[in-house]
């Protein structure tokens, strides 16, 4: 089995809608909006990116992602349980210079009428002495519950190989994009394996020489979903 094995995703979710017709229109707005909004981030600093060849089995980065974002994805309130469980501990966004811009873009939901429920800023030590930082957030979109959960490794070398995620998934990605020695990106949106999740992404992002500090780079995993119930629970098959 891959070593980036969805721990909690039963069997048979592979196969699963997200819901029915009238959510998955309904989520395509939150769908579009988020999209957008985390393009501008990224896009607003000067990055490239890498793709490595073979991940360490398992990858920590990915795995503290999954064990928070995938596994916890029912509620905000079992995301930050979760993230606390696991060690995440609050940070200021005065930390690194990448996390203002960052939480400003968290923020600008509101702006497209989304109200902000709660916005939380994690961090805690990955691999040596590198540092993640997790970004949970909860919205009311028109009545309608939308969270996300956002990984970032700004000082992450390497990035899961995307063939290894895409397989993970179980699915092709809608959107992917790669420039050898420079950058990835791969987007889903209603991932069948991920019952209530509306997308997720996957980037890794080389940063180059002389951009700003304030430069969005490394690896990022995000996941915004639109949960209408617990999310599937299950046990993976055994590595």
């Amino acid at each position: 089995m891959s070593a980036l094995a969805p721990r909690g995703l039963a069997p048979e979710a592979r196969s699963r809608s997200l819901g029915s017709g009238d959510a998955r229109q309904d989520g395509s707005e939150v769908v579009r909006t988020w999209r957008a909004g985390l393009a501008a981030v990224l896009c607003a600093g000067a990055a490239a990116a890498q793709e490595a060849e073979e991940a360490p089995a398992p990858e920590p980065r990915f795995t503290a992602f999954q064990d928070v974002c995938i596994d916890a994805r029912q509620s905000f309130a079992t995301l930050e349980a979760a993230a606390q469980a696991q060690g995440w501990t609050s940070v200021a966004e005065s930390a690194r210079p990448e996390l203002p811009r960052v939480m400003t873009q968290a923020r600008s939901y509101a702006a497209q009428g989304m109200t902000i429920q709660a916005i939380r800023l994690f961090s805690r030590p990955l691999v040596d002495e590198e540092r993640a930082y997790l970004v949970l957030s909860h919205y009311d979109n028109s009545g309608q519950t939308v969270i996300g959960c956002s990984f970032f490794a700004f000082d992450a070398p390497h990035t899961v190989p995307g063939a290894l995620v895409r397989e993970w998934v179980g699915t092709a990605a809608d959107d992917w994009r790669e420039q050898p020695n420079r950058f990835v990106t791969q987007l889903w949106t209603n991932p069948p394996s991920m019952p209530g999740v509306a997308v997720f992404r996957h980037m890794y992002l080389q940063r180059q020489e002389n951009a700003a500090p304030d430069s969005v780079a490394g690896m990022i995993l995000s996941i915004v979903a639109t949960p209408t119930g617990a999310a599937a629970t299950g046990t993976a098959p055994a590595e």
